[in-house]
């Protein structure tokens, strides 16, 4: 009786572990809400070379977009996506393939998708294009559309131009600015320990405004106006 009683007992111990044990393809059978963020980004940003004598130019962009899941698995999933419908035109506004699929790892929520931007140097309005998914590795709800949406130009006004006179400093200056207006150069550094911002002079108006890294062998990259509030 007592092995009896012992057996039942490493039976029922079997049982409950087979039972409490969820298979990956049982967790996946629970579906998830898929969602494409609507983002946006300018065509180019203006860079300077980091070599004399320094010209400074367009360097265009990537548009960035993010697919997010309601929920995370233990496991890496696939998204498919595709480019459909807006008014931006592919080849023209923005290059790279038009679908694709994109893999959300394991224990995270989203990934992204960079959209190479053209930069042509002509004046056009704010131009979209729609991101549709087209498939999931597991059950999942596919009706979010995303409207990315790319800006002209850059966030530097037209009567505004970057000069650099050494590796580590960079100025901007404005002819059409309305006489109350207050402004700065905001620049990025790379440094090998991170990439700090520098702030340039307050102009007020037309002007010029200039920052310094001031790490020794630190560069600048890009530039962006911005106004006092």
């Amino acid at each position: 009786m007592g092995i009896i009683r012992r057996s039942a007992l490493v039976l029922g111990a079997v049982v409950v572990c087979v039972l409490g044990f969820v298979a990956p393809q049982a967790q996946a059978a629970k579906p998830t809400t898929l969602t494409v963020g609507n983002f946006s980004s300018y065509e180019y940003l203006p860079t300077c070379s980091n070599t004399a004598p320094y010209p400074c130019g367009p360097t265009a962009l990537n548009l960035e977009f993010r697919i997010y899941t309601s929920r995370s698995y233990n496991y890496a999933i696939t998204v498919g996506w595709q480019i459909s419908g807006g008014t931006a035109t592919p080849g023209a506004d923005f290059t790279g393939p038009t679908s694709g699929t994109v893999t959300i790892a394991a224990n995270t929520i989203n990934n992204a998708v960079q959209i190479p931007l053209v930069y042509d140097g002509v004046g056009e309005p704010t131009e979209t294009f729609q991101v549709h998914l087209t498939s999931a590795s597991v059950p999942a709800d596919l009706s979010s559309v995303g409207t990315e949406t790319i800006l002209d130009g850059s966030r530097i006004p037209a009567d505004c131009s970057l000069s650099k006179t050494s590796p580590d400093q960079e100025s901007m200056t404005c002819t059409g600015r309305p006489a109350g207006q207050t402004w700065y150069l905001l620049a990025e550094c790379h440094y090998p320990l991170g990439d700090p911002e520098i702030r340039g002079n307050d102009v007020t108006g037309n002007g010029t405004s200039s920052g310094v890294c001031g790490f020794g062998t630190t560069t600048l990259y890009g530039a962006t106006f911005q106004v006092m509030p």
